[in-house]
């Protein structure tokens, strides 16, 4: 998880990243660049952490921030974002652990290939995601999410016991001085769609998927795909993408790919002085099948997303929302027919409450989420009726640019996947550490 259009030093260095795209950087002064909603989207920037830490000049600090920096003056951008996550849950699954340790890497960078002066660069894009369980017991537990049975993902950046893999390696072209973008190779479609500044990562925000991405989009990554990209007036882009979705991750797309399986996507963005609007339209080709059976039977998904943000005025209050809707009620690639979710953001409370300063870092979050399942997300004997609901809250607490705590609580009401509970919840202390 990039110079976006906010950059909120989450984790202490930008945990916002190129699928963060957001709003504040719109309120510097001056013009900006052609293009520059596209650049904010694409490219992560030279900035590095949070100068306002309480520590916010250690040996390391210095060390990392002359590295950002020389390396932007050669043409490369980079940011590696480690995690260290307990996890108590409450009511798990039977036979599943009730405390799990896990470690999360996401590792992003861009390298110029040609500079042009008319805004019209080449640029390489690579990612690199991973997580590793750290004790036997998490390790036997398999993924975090079979403890809870949520549509979906508990931790959205847990994704096996030691799974690691490449979302995306693609190249970046630009276009008519900036203002028209292609991307093109293996496409990881959550770095440039349905972005929101506050709610779109797990290093430093919230960790649940219904607060990273709306989950009726099909969205895919580690397949091969492209995404077009205009922007037609200073606060206005459209994008358009195609991705097959066949392949799993860590397996290669140049062998797994069966041309049955894709989606199309498209969307229109608002992006003013303190929030942005964007609107979603999709469509995908889904096979009903196993993996390894025949392939046929293929229906067809379509559906739209709407995502929103906005800052309230010069006040530390951030608000946002998603909401989406499929025409089917199976099969769809992230488990929800229909999905709601939106919350809030406080930067630094502690300090306009008077009680004690706080870095640019510090902020307590509260997100809700209401879900219904399609039915191939259900456990069996699960009541079809039931929505599932889903809360988390978070306090981040900066320490160095470099170095972030972040305890949060999960619950969750009828989780999806599981018939013989209500409820479930998940106390969290991740430590965050961004390079």
């Amino acid at each position: 998880m990039h110079r976006t259009l906010i950059i909120l030093s989450l984790s202490g260095a930008l945990a916002a990243q190129g699928r963060q795209a957001g709003t504040d950087m719109l309120q510097s002064s001056g013009p900006e660049p052609q293009g520059q909603l596209l650049a904010d989207i694409n490219l992560l920037g030279a900035d590095y952490g949070d100068e306002t830490a309480p520590i916010p000049n250690d040996a390391l600090t210095r060390t990392l921030g002359g590295l950002h920096t020389r390396a932007y003056k050669a043409g490369l951008e980079f940011l590696v974002e480690n995690a260290f996550s307990y996890n108590s849950i409450h009511n798990p699954a039977p036979g599943k652990p009730g405390t799990q340790l896990w470690y999360l890497l996401h590792a992003h960078a861009n390298y110029r290939l040609i500079k042009s002066p008319r805004q019209e660069d080449t640029w390489l894009k690579l990612e690199l995601s991973g997580s590793a369980a750290l004790n036997g017991r998490t390790w036997r537990g398999g993924n975090m999410n079979d403890a809870i049975g949520l549509t979906g993902d508990t931790h959205t950046d847990i994704f096996g016991e030691r799974i690691f893999f490449l979302p995306e390696i693609a190249l970046l072209q630009s276009f008519n001085r900036g203002k028209s973008v292609l991307v093109a190779g293996v496409v990881n479609q959550t770095n440039y769609f349905d972005t929101n500044s506050y709610a779109n990562s797990s290093f430093g925000q919230f960790c649940a998927s219904p607060f990273v991405n709306n989950q009726t989009i099909p969205m895919a990554d580690s397949n091969l795909g492209l995404v077009l990209q205009h922007q037609f007036h200073d606060q206005w882009y459209a994008m358009l993408g195609g991705s097959f979705t066949s392949c799993p991750q860590n397996a290669s797309p140049l062998k797994r790919t069966d041309g049955k399986n894709f989606n199309l996507l498209a969307e229109l963005g608002w992006v003013h002085d303190s929030g942005a609007v964007k609107l979603t339209p999709f469509v995908a080709r889904i096979n009903e099948l196993p993996e390894d059976e025949e392939q046929k039977n293929l229906h067809t998904v379509a559906g739209i997303a709407i995502n929103a943000e906005q800052q309230l005025g010069s006040s530390p209050w951030k608000v946002f929302c998603r909401a989406g809707w499929s025409d089917s009620t199976r099969d769809n690639a992230c488990g929800a027919a229909v999905q709601w979710s939106g919350g809030f953001v406080c930067s630094q409370p502690l300090q306009h409450l008077g009680i004690c300063p706080e870095g640019e870092a510090n902020q307590f979050g509260m997100a809700l989420a209401v879900t219904r399942p399609d039915d191939g997300s259900m456990a069996e004997g699960r009541p079809r009726n039931k929505k599932e609901v889903v809360m988390e809250c978070h306090y981040n607490i900066s320490v160095t640019p470099w170095f972030l705590i972040q305890p949060s609580l999960l619950w969750i009401s009828n989780p999806a996947g599981r018939n013989d509970t209500g409820n479930a919840s998940v106390f969290r202390v991740q430590t965050i550490l961004t390079f």
